[in-house]
């Protein structure tokens, strides 16, 4: 990663956020422990409103003050900034209130921005319609590679991936129409890995995977 910087908060968020991006809250204490949550919105200078985030199966017990390190991720840029709790709403959704930062530091991504998983799934041919299993073995936004000891088909032909992701403790089932861009030969006892381009992706799906890249990503950016 490189062109570490900082912008102002006001600029970054208007040029660049979205509703629905995923954002990690850390908090300061001694476990730094990390939390998920959604970008609703902001009023310039004032105040940025996330969905109120979950610890295991209950919404964080947080207090307004609180402090949190903020990480965000949009298009191949990091973003990150200091924030407390200006104020906690549970109605007509549970929601939070953040200070409105001064500076935001940015870091440019390098590279593609895949994740290396390890995730079932069915591959559903275009003609035929026999779900064959396989796995993900990495996964972005735009395309997957998947590994399968029987054969998916050749570079062009169109298939349907279904897979799970589990994201901020809700599990999210895809259905997801692909292309092979390319394949290996398939030997006798031979996993071999194809290469697909998402096609078609429908806006709730697109959104998941999006978040579930996102956090995955920011996560890592994190640790390191």
């Amino acid at each position: 990663m490189s062109n570490e910087k900082q912008v102002s908060a006001d600029e970054f968020l208007f040029m660049s956020a979205s509703v629905g991006d995923a954002l990690q809250l850390q908090d300061y204490s001694p476990a730094r422990s990390r939390y998920y949550t959604k970008l609703i919105g902001y009023v310039n200078k004032l105040s940025i409103v996330v969905t109120h985030p979950q610890a295991g199966e209950k919404l964080l017990g947080a207090g307004v003050g609180d402090a949190f390190f903020v990480r965000g991720f949009s298009g191949r840029t990091t973003y990150e900034f200091d924030t407390r709790i200006l104020s906690i709403y549970t109605h007509p959704y549970p929601h939070l209130h953040l200070s409105f930062p001064e500076q935001v530091s940015t870091l440019e991504l390098r590279g593609a921005m895949r994740i290396k998983v390890n995730l079932p799934c069915s591959v559903v041919a275009s003609v035929g319609g026999l779900k064959i299993p396989a796995t993900i073995a990495d996964l972005s936004t735009s395309g997957t590679s998947i590994q399968s000891a029987a054969k998916l088909g050749k570079a062009g032909d169109t298939v349907q991936i279904n897979f799970k992701l589990s994201i901020e403790g809700e599990e999210s089932v895809l259905v997801m129409p692909a292309v092979i861009r390319n394949a290996g030969d398939v030997g006798a006892g031979t996993t071999v890995t194809y290469g697909l381009e998402f096609v078609g992706v429908s806006t709730k799906a697109r959104i998941a995977l999006q978040s579930y890249v996102c956090i995955m990503l920011i996560g890592t950016n994190a640790s390191e």
